[in-house]
């Protein structure tokens, strides 16, 4: 089995914990003397008898270090010694700790990416650069393609080497013996195995798989600029016709609020008061520094469907729920074909575009839409919807979100002014001298 897919599935190494935070402390006794503690009589027969026999067979820990070829018959390949495992680990824990924590969402994402990837890259004979190159070649031309399959891969070995080195963690542990000194440094080099195959994968740049394939960069299509592509009452449209669907209370909730698919997997709160809906949404990507953990829309009654509205009748709030975004996004292309058989194909980001550009046309600043597409960056904004003006075309509207009721569990910073002097400085260029 390939490095991109021998990973042990040892339940070990499973468990959480610092990966490798006590494989150097074992494998160096100056560093972290092993157990030696002074033991009372009250203290648990089984724990001290425990102890006793890691303390005896310290030395034998050591001797694997220093004697790692003891136990090791003549056809296994060489093992690393001592120094060349702590630098094994060393540079495996610099490769995971380089990951960023991604939501569940991408979790599943990531995850459908990676399954693909990795069982071509299991199937291609050579080096770990030319086996990566080939997997991502044909997403190269698309930049969005080509970095997202990039980041799941990486994210996937990343992953394994997370997993080995929780095994070699508790491999460690029970090493009393010579078998398991061969074992766990079987288990030493799969480590430094996936590690230079991760640096491998991290190092294929695009435009060289555009060289070497003769291909040209593919037009990026935005979601925003399919915008143009749709009328004026798309929305309304599609949450009608998805009315009695499985997923149609999940297209309403999308076309009045603009939330991402995952959001609505974590669960959206409908509180239903005399003149308007209150919509509490679980935020999706967030982490220490983006993104609202949760925030409250007003939302008019104007946009309810009959459906919804006799479902909301009598309660005190409805938690709407969706168990896969991958159903979500196949229910919204499907209403959009019923719809419209030769236009665009409709996608659940398409309404979270549309509503920043309703906001936006409707006098709201960008830490007003921030707050609403939960947000905790008013720059960031600007990534949705079109930058059209009023009486320059368009399909925007006035939003269902009442403008003024949105509440977030975090407050919006607003985005520094623009600075021409330091975009200047920065790139090195000295700004065009005024020649009136």
């Amino acid at each position: 089995m390939s490095a991109a897919s021998d990973v042990t599935s040892d339940p070990d190494a499973q468990r959480p914990g610092a990966d490798g935070a006590a494989i150097a402390d074992a494998m160096t006794q100056e560093r972290a003397p092993l157990v030696m503690h002074e033991y009372g009589s009250d203290r648990d027969r089984n724990a001290i008898d425990d102890a006793d026999h890691r303390e005896r067979n310290r030395d034998a820990v050591e001797a694997q270090l220093d004697e790692p070829r003891n136990a090791v018959t003549s056809d296994a390949p060489p093992l690393p010694s001592k120094e060349q495992g702590l630098e094994i680990i060393r540079q495996a824990r610099q490769l995971v700790k380089k990951a960023r924590p991604i939501s569940p969402g991408s979790v599943e994402n990531y995850t459908r990416k990676s399954d693909r990837m990795l069982a071509e890259f299991d199937e291609l004979g050579g080096d770990d650069g030319a086996r990566w190159a080939i997997v991502l070649k044909p997403f190269a031309p698309k930049a969005n393609s080509f970095f997202a399959m990039r980041a799941a891969a990486a994210w996937r070995m990343r992953e394994k080497l997370r997993a080995l080195l929780t095994t070699l963690q508790a491999r460690i542990r029970m090493a009393l013996g010579n078998a398991a000194d061969v074992e766990w440094r079987k288990t030493l080099m799969q480590i430094e195995r996936h590690a230079a195959c991760l640096r491998a994968l991290e190092t294929i740049d695009r435009s060289d798989l555009l060289r070497s394939s003769g291909s040209d960069p593919s037009k990026v299509e935005s979601k925003r600029a399919d915008l143009c592509r749709f009328n004026t009452d798309w929305r309304d449209e599609m949450v009608n016709a998805s009315e009695h669907d499985t997923y149609g209370e999940a297209i309403w909730v999308l076309a009045v609020t603009g939330c991402r698919p995952q959001e609505l997997v974590n669960g959206v709160e409908l509180r239903p008061e005399f003149d308007r809906i209150t919509v509490k949404i679980k935020g999706a990507k967030v982490s220490a520094s983006s993104g609202q953990p949760w925030r409250e829309l007003h939302v008019s009654w104007r946009s309810v469907t009959v459906s919804l509205e006799e479902r909301l009748a009598g309660r005190e709030s409805l938690t709407m729920r969706i168990f896969s975004t991958a159903g979500l996004r196949k229910a919204v292309a499907a209403v959009g074909r019923r719809l419209w058989p030769k236009g665009k194909r409709v996608c659940p980001y398409h309404f979270r575009h549309q509503l920043a550009e309703d906001m936006r046309e409707s006098g709201w600043t960008a830490d007003e839409i921030a707050a609403a597409l939960g947000q905790r960056v008013g720059e960031t904004s600007s990534h949705y919807g079109r930058r059209s003006r009023k009486g320059q075309g368009g399909v925007a509207r006035e939003p269902d979100v009442i403008r003024g009721a949105v509440r977030t569990a975090k407050p919006v910073r607003s985005a520094a002014p623009f600075d021409l002097a330091s975009v200047t400085k920065k790139s090195g260029r000295k700004p065009r001298a005024n020649k009136s």
